[in-house]
């Protein structure tokens, strides 16, 4: 098979198929559309000092080169796919980065080769589950080789927003075990729903879960976290796990043990989310130390990743789920006000408040909403 199409991206020199519109219709999978998420993860294998990392379903191999090619600290990276049209694009990709010494490609199911390779085999201290839809069909088989390893870091990409945000409701209940809502703020909870469906399923295997950085970008979500045995740590982790009760009538946001359809503060109809994690989805000095990694590095996203991980930084500090504006003046009867002049309002009256990378009208505070509409109002 002939490679075509050179992309250079972050550091790297990729080759992906020419064939078909990007990314479908291709014997290969190529996503261009995912290279921020893959410039936001190479900082995170920067910052974690991941020095064995394997990426699995590698497709071209785009996320695993850059990995090596951006990070001196990665010695051994293994690349993992079942499509056997990927092995050529993926060699291909080691051979133009020059990385014949420290990368490999292997054509082989994932979730074979990880238990293949299980205790006493290849060793790995970073985990890269980039599949196109669900990750969930990986995670056992990637959580039984970390805990084989004593622990590592699990890198998690979800593209199926569709059942975490709660238009495909069945299928989320049945891939995560957990209720999903449709919502002004349904991307956070996407990530918030992620974390707990690993939470959950890393506990079976006396693991617990230590968020690192999560995000939400484009058209998916993105967590990564360390994986670690300890079976009390583990009893620790899912004790962050409790549902939300959202009430549309008064706005109440309320995390419970159990779900509930009454509103616990006006009465009204509430809709239960969950269970989900409602602790950081991130670690301020983590990402810290992503900013300091993105001002050394010289790419056309340098300016545009800092505001992103500044967003980041700012808002994991404050109380879990965002709250739009748009939302708070469609229901008002007014404008939409300037994200900015709202911030400033309730900054005057004592409140914290900054904007979140989940959506450009979003804010996060810890004022209520009924706060936050005063702030909107002409």
């Amino acid at each position: 098979m002939k490679t075509k199409a050179i992309i250079t991206e972050g550091s790297a020199k990729l080759r992906a198929p020419a064939t078909g519109k990007d990314p479908f219709h291709k014997l290969v999978f190529y996503n261009s559309a995912m290279a921020f998420n893959r410039t936001l993860s190479s900082l995170a294998v920067g910052a974690a000092g991941a020095e064995t990392v394997l990426d699995g379903l590698c497709a071209t191999g785009a996320r695993g080169v850059r990995y090596a090619v951006e990070n001196a600290c990665v010695k051994k990276i293994v690349l993992v796919d079942a499509n056997l049209n990927a092995i050529p694009f993926a060699k291909a990709n080691i051979k133009l980065n020059k990385l014949e010494r420290r990368a490999s490609m292997v054509g082989e199911e994932l979730n074979h080769y990880l238990s293949r390779t299980g205790e006493g085999g290849e060793k790995f201290d970073w985990l890269e589950l980039d599949p196109f839809g669900t990750p969930v069909f990986f995670l056992d088989a990637a959580l039984r080789k970390l805990a084989s390893l004593k622990g590592g870091v699990l890198s998690i990409t979800s593209t199926d927003l569709a059942k975490l945000c709660g238009k495909e409701r069945a299928t989320c209940v049945r891939h995560y075990d957990c209720r999903p809502l449709r919502c002004e703020f349904s991307h956070e909870l996407a990530v918030r729903l992620l974390l707990a469906a690993v939470a959950k399923r890393a506990g079976v295997f006396d693991l617990y879960v230590v968020p690192k950085v999560s995000f939400y970008e484009g058209h998916a979500v993105k967590i990564i976290a360390d994986v670690l045995p300890g079976a009390l740590k583990a009893d620790e982790s899912l004790a962050k796990l409790a549902w939300l009760n959202y009430c549309v009538k008064c706005h109440s946001r309320a995390t419970e043990p159990l779900p509930c359809r009454s509103c616990s503060a006006c009465g009204g109809v509430a809709q239960p989310c969950g269970p989900l994690w409602t602790g950081k989805t991130s670690d301020e000095e983590f990402i810290s130390k992503m900013i300091a990694l993105n001002k050394a590095r010289d790419y056309a996203e340098k300016k545009r990743v800092g505001a992103f991980l500044a967003k980041l930084l700012a808002e994991n500090a404050l109380p879990p789920l965002f709250i739009d504006l748009h939302q708070v003046a469609d229901e008002l009867g007014v404008n939409a006000p300037k994200t900015e002049t709202v911030l400033q309002q309730l900054r005057k009256k004592g409140f914290a408040a900054v904007a979140t990378h989940y959506c450009p009208t979003g804010i996060r505070t810890d004022a209520g909403w009924k706060e936050v509409a005063e702030a909107a109002l002409p």
